[in-house]
């Protein structure tokens, strides 16, 4: 069932809804099943939309098995049925047509009973196909190799046939005779004869007529050739003629009563369409859902969404390396209030969240775990963007207002709203009393909901309301910038001060900044930030001691071993020193839960700090009681000599292998993955496996030569006489919607100034994963006055 009005049309364009559409038709493999798909179309009720998913997936499985379903010969015949109902007589070429697709329908339903035992809800979609048994063989029968009916397909046609074949030999015998008569070859133009108007006759000259009696049926161009039939061929010419147009009349007859036979399966042939359509449509999503690595969720009437390891569809489509991230909302909380540093891709989980809530409706898998809860929405609706109008006179704050009341209006219970950069376009601390306002609003009308925000005061908003929560997409603790990764929990440092100051801006105008920003405003991101490093370093370090505490576990199995074995040979001794060990063991577990226990109650700075210093004494105690075990000899150490920068590495601590990046006097940086972490040069050991190639630097390209496109509005971004802060947000939304619409090039016009601007903007490429290169324009595009940016 189609219900597309429940999803607005701007929802679907915000999100390019219509690019997973254009994928679908592509990967159909029929004219009407890539109509189906190619336009947005959604459907209702739980158990209709997970009939739906599970009809992909059984579709998946025959594509994954090398079983993809015949769709030869299947075209759109309806109009050629229904010309047929009409007693309109088909052409030989029509009713083949009807005949290759009635044969295709025919080969798809047994295809489909076939492997009816590992697709059972397909098999009962096309067990309501009708069964036109071997009419399309019927309709073969009547007709030759060429596609022209043949003798065959009457008694009366092939006596007709029969005679007009004797008819013609019998002419061509007197002709030859005339031919060869020396009397009739003196007026002849040439040694031949042909047929004008179904009849045979003779190329006569111009003078020879007298000589050769009969009826002219017209001459040449240059009047010199008369084409005459003769007298002695005009009784059989007649009879020909008449034999002829009785064929034709029996021809007629017979593609009359395949029309009649065709327009009399009307319905038959229409039911088996949609099946085949409906077969073809549901293929199609198979093959996007192998294309994309895509899982079909667990479906919940409860509102509860939550997504493991998503994907953005549309970068997944197009080859972009995508970090995966966990997305819930609904169930412990009803808005997620987004935020973090610019460029850390919060529109694109915006993106994320939405198209996967719509592919859902449509039957689509998404490219996230199996273990992924998806409720039924009735509505999504998305704010994306600046909603400036100029045609309606509305500025981007007006704009963005009036879309907020259209979405208010709307939604309901069964609602997901999304909102990029809610409250937009105002004095900040009005535009976050009216942001709270509006997601108490949202939360109110029982919807859920995610928005993206700087607004200090709305990070804050879930201390105080369960409504609402926290998440972020981080800095590096390390490098200061953004990793891309999605943190539930906690709300994130916007950081625009931090990154104009990385970023090279002049000391005096930092300083200056900090200082109008005042030290009130500042106290929350410096805790935010703080909370930040000191989470990174307690996830490391808890890291730490899961490894530990995992081969602790695997030396208790050892030791277990091991006590068996002793109580066998009596050594009572050596039995208790074991037992001593697995206490202490229990001790440092006991310890570790009570720290988690401790961190849970008082999350706050000053208890993090203290209770790190107690996991890192649990950490020294547990290294003090392990002895020697294999991975002394898995993992021999490295030599003094061996400990240079570059050099591959394993670190115990982990259990992993690294990279040494710096070294410190006694000890080492080491990179494990996206974490760096000191460790003593005499703890690094041999690595596992030969370190792998680093991946090539991004370069600057100076000044850009290669083909560009026109620039154009679309595909430009203007952020001259902006501050940097200001420009870096309007660049960030810029990229987030270039990347997600598919726009490989674009224009950043920041002029030239005093290159403050320009040096910024540019150094934040450097850093960002959106972009693939970048480097100023030639004088054709606006020369070093325009950076031209090239996306992944």
């Amino acid at each position: 069932m189609d219900h597309r009005t429940a999803i607005p049309k701007r929802t679907l364009h915000n999100l390019d809804y219509q690019l997973i559409c254009d994928r679908l038709a592509a990967l159909a493999r029929t004219d009407l099943g890539a109509r189906a798909v190619g336009a947005p179309s959604f459907y209702s009720g739980l158990g209709r939309v997970q009939l739906e998913l599970d009809l992909t997936t059984e579709m998946v499985g025959l594509w994954n098995r090398g079983q993809k379903p015949p769709m030869g010969g299947i075209k759109d015949v309806t109009a050629l049925v229904v010309a047929g109902s009409k007693d309109r007589v088909l052409e030989a070429e029509e009713i083949l047509e009807v005949a290759d697709c009635v044969r295709g329908i025919w080969l798809i339903r047994a295809f489909v009973d076939s492997n009816a035992d590992d697709t059972p809800l397909v098999f009962e979609l096309s067990s309501a196909c009708p069964d036109m048994g071997d009419f399309h063989d019927q309709l073969y029968a009547l007709f030759d190799p060429k596609g022209c009916l043949a003798d065959s397909a009457s008694k009366e046609l092939k006596s007709l046939r029969v005679k007009a074949r004797a008819l013609h030999q019998k002419i061509r015998v007197r002709v030859d005779a005339m031919l060869a008569d020396l009397n009739v070859q003196e007026h002849l133009q040439d040694s031949y004869f042909t047929v004008r108007e179904d009849r045979y006759v003779l190329p006569v000259r111009s003078g020879g007529k007298p000589h050769i009696p009969g009826i002219i049926h017209g001459n040449s161009q240059t009047g010199h050739t008369l084409y005459v039939e003769p007298e002695t061929l005009v009784p059989f010419n007649n009879e020909l003629k008449l034999c002829e147009q009785a064929i034709a009349i029996e021809e007629r007859r017979i593609l009359a009563q395949c029309s009649q036979q065709i327009g009399s399966m009307r319905e038959d042939i229409f039911s088996a369409l949609e099946v085949v359509t409906a077969i073809d449509s549901i293929s199609a999503r198979a093959r996007l859902a192998i294309e994309m690595e895509a899982s079909s969720p667990q479906l919940n009437s409860q509102g509860h969404l939550s997504l493991k390891n998503v994907r953005n569809p549309i970068l997944v489509l197009r080859g972009v390396d995508v970090i995966p991230n966990e997305i819930a909302v609904g169930k412990d909380w009803q808005i997620l209030v987004l935020s973090g540093p610019n460029a850390g891709g919060k529109t694109v989980t915006l993106s994320s969240v939405g198209l996967s809530a719509l592919m859902v409706r449509a039957g689509l898998h998404i490219p996230a775990d199996a273990d992924s809860q998806m409720p039924l929405l009735d509505r999504v609706l998305m704010i994306k963007g600046d909603q400036q109008d100029l045609s309606a006179d509305l500025s981007t704050f007006s704009g963005h207002f009036k879309r907020l009341q259209e979405v208010l209006a709307q939604m309901d219970a069964r609602s997901l709203i999304l909102v990029d950069e809610i409250v937009v376009g105002t004095e900040p601390e009005q535009g976050a009393a009216l942001a709270i306002a509006v997601v108490e609003q949202i939360a109110a009308l029982g919807g859920i909901g995610i928005v993206t925000t700087h607004y200090k005061r709305l990070k804050t908003l879930s201390l105080a309301d369960s409504r609402f929560q926290n998440a972020s997409v981080q800095m590096d603790s390390k490098s200061q910038r953004p990793n891309y990764q999605l943190t539930l929990g906690s709300p994130g440092a916007s950081s625009a001060i931090d990154l104009a100051e990385q970023m090279g801006l002049d000391a005096g105008i930092i300083a200056r900044a900090r200082e109008l920003w005042g030290q009130k405003e500042e106290s929350l991101e410096v805790v935010l930030q703080e909370l930040g490093r000191e989470r990174d370093g307690l996830a490391l370090e808890l890291a730490a001691v899961e490894q530990q505490r995992a081969r602790l576990e695997t030396e208790t199995e050892r030791y277990n071993k091991s006590l068996l074995e002793i109580e066998e040979r009596g050594d009572e001794m050596v039995r208790l020193a074991r037992l001593d060990a697995l206490e202490d063991v229990e001790t440092a577990k006991k310890a570790l839960a009570e720290v988690v226990r401790e961190l849970q109650r008082d999350p706050s700075v000053g208890n993090v700090q203290r209770r790190r210093n107690k996991v890192k004494v649990i950490e020294q105690q547990l290294s003090d009681g392990e002895s020697g075990t294999k991975d002394d000899i898995m993992h021999p150490a490295l030599s003094h000599s061996e400990v240079v920068l570059g050099a591959s590495c394993f670190v115990p601590a982990f259990n992993k292998d690294g990279i040494i990046t710096e070294i410190r006097g006694v000890n080492a940086v080491v990179q494990i993955g996206s974490i760096n972490t000191t460790v003593a040069m005499k703890s690094l050991k041999q690595p596992m496996q030969a370190p792998k190639g680093q991946k090539a630097p991004l370069v600057n390209t100076d000044p850009v030569v290669e083909q560009l496109p026109p620039k154009i509005a679309q595909n430009s971004c203007d952020v001259r006489g902006q501050r940097l802060d200001e420009a870096l947000d309007q660049v960030e939304a810029f990229l987030d919607n270039a990347l997600l619409t598919n726009r490989p090039v674009v224009y950043i016009i920041h002029g030239h100034g005093t290159g403050r601007l320009k040096a910024g903007i540019r150094e934040s490429f450097d850093s960002s994963r959106y972009v693939r290169k970048h480097g100023p324009a030639d004088r054709e595009h606006g020369g070093d006055g325009v950076t031209v940016v090239w996306l992944l």
